[in-house]
């Protein structure tokens, strides 16, 4: 393996320099230095070594991701968001997936126990390695109470919340669910029907209280009877859109793209077409949503920004846990939400008054 002193008789420079330079030092160094330095490294193959820097330093510059499961849609984008902030600090990642989803389905929500077997062999190895910090990626949103055994460990919750002393960073479907009613009532649509995905799922909650507050504000009456759950199905969405159509609604919010798929298949099947007789938008702006016909209005979750924000908050943490002699009991803490963004497409659009 290649070392500093290495790369430093090679540039024919003090190892202090090249430390300076790998270690981006505010430390001033010429320019054709720090070329001279960055070349040798490349040809060279340096590679720091993480783990001795963190025995010198107390730091492995390390942090730990645990994802509920990386199948999950929403997960692959957070953990980008992390990993590239992590890249422009010089930190290694160490992901652990627990695979809940494929091991137990839906069993495992209310199953403290079952999660714990899998979460605290995972979390004996991110401390057994020194990891700095923690960012814990839930599979959908929801409140956690995984973590009451406190670790001098810095943690950041991301795609779910808690109502103990953690810092957590969430999408912010009541003000994404308020956006979309507002935008459809605002493009003249007055009798809103609602394909909704479980009644018990914080997600669809969070999205009917902003949709109910759209309606409130536009003084339009709000209808229990055209909101249905679909568990977030297509094939149930079918049944739940004919249901709707019947009743009269002129304008389908669907809580998903993956959903509407079903609702856009029944009002096709009942002889109507969607962006003519009936206005339909989805939640979570997947790709899908531009080849739907006509192409559909979404709402894109900001999952990168999760993941970057969450990333950021540990990094405040873990700076703030060197810099103070308390440590992270005296962190202060935060509950971020980040909103959505609407996609604005073909399937709504403007009615003749």
């Amino acid at each position: 393996m290649v070392t500093l002193k290495e790369i430093a008789q090679h540039c024919g420079v003090s190892v202090t320099t090249v430390s300076n330079i790998v270690n981006n030092s505010p430390k001033k160094v010429r320019d054709e230095t720090r070329k001279k330095v960055m070349e040798a490294i490349e040809e060279l193959g340096y590679h720091p070594n993480y783990f001795a820097q963190g025995l010198r330093r107390q730091r492995t510059k390390t942090i730990g991701v645990i994802t509920e499961d990386l199948a999950q849609f929403t997960t692959p984008e957070i953990v980008e968001g992390i990993m590239k902030y992590c890249e422009e600090k010089k930190y290694r990642v160490l992901l652990q997936n627990l695979r809940l989803y494929s091991r137990w389905q839906d069993k495992w929500y209310n199953d403290e126990t079952l999660i714990h077997s899998v979460l605290d062999p995972a979390m004996k190895e991110l401390v057994s390695i020194k990891a700095d910090g923690l960012i814990y990626i839930a599979g959908h949103e929801r409140e956690i109470h995984l973590f009451e055994e406190k670790t001098d460990m810095p943690l950041v919750l991301a795609y779910c919340c808690s109502d103990e002393s953690m810092t957590s960073v969430e999408i912010d479907d009541e003000e994404g669910g308020y956006q979309m009613v507002s935008y459809i009532l605002a493009q003249g649509y007055r009798k809103l029907g609602v394909i909704s995905g479980r009644a018990d799922n914080i997600h669809a909650k969070r999205r009917l209280l902003g949709c109910q507050r759209a309606l409130f504000e536009a003084g339009i009456p709000y209808n229990p009877s055209w909101v249905l759950d679909a568990n977030w199905e297509p094939e149930k969405a079918y049944t739940m859109t004919a249901k709707l159509v019947n009743a009269g609604v002129d304008a389908i919010f669907c809580m998903s793209d993956w959903m509407a798929g079903g609702v856009y298949n029944c009002i096709h099947d009942m002889g109507l077409e969607v962006g003519k007789d009936i206005a339909v938008t989805g939640f979570d702006n997947k790709k899908v949503a531009n080849w739907y016909i006509p192409k559909m209005t979404s709402s894109r979750l900001p999952l990168l920004e999760v993941g970057t924000e969450s990333a950021r908050l540990l990094f405040e943490k873990i700076e703030k846990q060197d810099s103070d002699d308390n440590g992270a009991d005296s962190d202060t803490v935060k509950h971020i939400k980040i909103p959505c963004e609407i996609k604005i497409r073909e399937s709504v659009p403007k009615r003749n008054e």
